[in-house]
């Protein structure tokens, strides 16, 4: 057990500390343990950070002050063992804690071996206020929860909250055709417009790493079907492109065109790059450019220009459970102003007659609507315009057995 916990100690660390996603962090360290080892290390892992509310509010209650971050890690995986982990002894519980302690901070070992038996009496309480109450419940944040309250009543708020589809979807890469996988992918996956729901990529890993599929989540395929309804006429600009997917879906199905898929994060970049080499797409054209600056020469260039702009993240939280753990109400509005300031210098970039899309990956309407609303309201030349895709002009996907999650998209077109 304990060579397990040390892996997934070193995992949540790379997470709470570092803002690494989860899903960058584990895949490595999974990649050279056995079927068991492997199961547990991610056991633990998502269950600590699928308890990420819970366990806050657990230290909030054993813990004067907050404890150094490595502690804190050490505290929230002691929790979930005790709590969580069926068959396991509490004392069994607190002493691989305490070991797993003193081979990082030995002098932290006596804290952590007093604040487990303190967590045994209240393990089972929960906070009575009432937001702070679904916070542990749902895994959501208190300020989240009361924006959807605000945005939506509570009613839908909860049913937001409380979906847990977790199906991952694949497509196949329509250069490489394999038959084999594509039978493969009828008997065991669901079959959607663009590709296939599966439970696990983990059978198909070896058709990812050739490039045969990929996994593209199916919100992001329609987006990419807004912005281009059939075939692109013209040169294609995705100003928020990392880490690839929507740049390389469009450069596949359009080959005699170029996708110019830009980031401001060098090693970001370096993933559209990466991406695209694996799915054998050669007309993608990824560089670093920061898109908050004007490039006088792009000035109605392009009749696509797509601005997935960041956000919160908070409509995938079901298959992305660590995504809200280091963002806070502050940062939504921070992200507000970033979103506004790229819609509106990208819109400059968008021809005569041509197509605007913004989408993020958020259900919330402020980074959303209001977003939308605000740029419509300073910019006469563009209006609403209609998709098939989405059924009108915009639309909030909801989590979904279909394969949605929480997309927000919006087609709007230059006058």
């Amino acid at each position: 057990m304990m060579s397990s916990l040390v892996f997934a100690y070193e995992v949540l660390c790379k997470v709470y500390k570092e803002g690494a996603y989860l899903s960058v962090a584990l895949p490595p360290t999974l990649s050279f343990l056995d079927g068991k080892d492997k199961a547990k290390v991610t056991r633990i892992v998502y269950g600590v950070i699928e308890k990420h509310e819970e366990f806050t509010y657990a230290l909030g209650k054993l813990c004067k002050k907050s404890p150094r971050p490595n502690i804190r890690v050490i505290l929230r995986m002691g929790m979930y063992l005790l709590k969580y982990s069926d068959g396991m002894p509490e004392y069994a519980a607190v002493n691989e804690i305490v070991e797993l302690t003193k081979g990082y901070k030995k002098e932290s070992a006596g804290f952590v071996n007093a604040t487990m038996k303190a967590y045994i009496k209240i393990k089972d309480e929960l906070p009575k206020e009432k937001y702070a109450r679904l916070a542990c419940e749902f895994n959501y944040p208190e300020w989240l929860i009361r924006e959807y309250f605000l945005e939506y009543g509570e009613e839908k708020a909860l049913k937001i909250m409380g979906s847990k589809i977790k199906n991952v979807h694949i497509r196949l890469n329509s250069r490489l055709p394999d038959e084999e996988l594509k039978k493969k992918l009828e008997e065991n996956g669901k079959k959607t417009k663009y590709g296939y729901l599966v439970s696990s990529t983990e059978p198909y890993a070896p058709y990812i790493v050739e490039g045969k599929a990929t996994v593209n989540a199916l919100d992001s395929v329609k987006i990419c079907r807004v912005l281009v309804n059939d075939k692109a006429n013209g040169d294609v600009l995705d100003v928020c492109a990392a880490p690839g997917g929507k740049s390389v879906y469009i450069a596949e199905n359009n080959p005699d065109v170029k996708v110019y898929a830009y980031d401001v994060h060098p090693h970001r970049v370096e993933l559209i790059k990466k991406y695209a080499l694996r799915m054998q797409v050669g007309n993608v054209i990824a560089e670093v450019k920061d898109m908050r600056e004007y490039i006088p020469e792009y000035e109605k260039r392009f009749f696509f220009v797509l601005v997935d702009a960041p956000c919160s993240g908070a409509g995938v939280v079901n298959g992305n459970p660590d995504i809200l753990i280091n963002k806070t109400a502050e940062n939504v509005e921070e992200l507000n102003a970033l979103q506004k300031e790229l819609l509106s210098v990208a819109s400059r970039y968008v021809s005569s007659g041509g197509r605007l899309v913004y989408s993020t990956c958020s259900n919330l309407k402020k980074e959303n609507e209001e977003v939308v609303n605000s740029f419509l309201e300073t910019h006469g030349d563009f209006t609403l315009a209609e998709s098939e895709e989405l059924g009108g002009t915009q639309k909030t996907f909801e989590n979904n057995e279909e394969g949605d999650d929480g997309f927000f998209v919006c087609l709007m077109t230059r006058k």
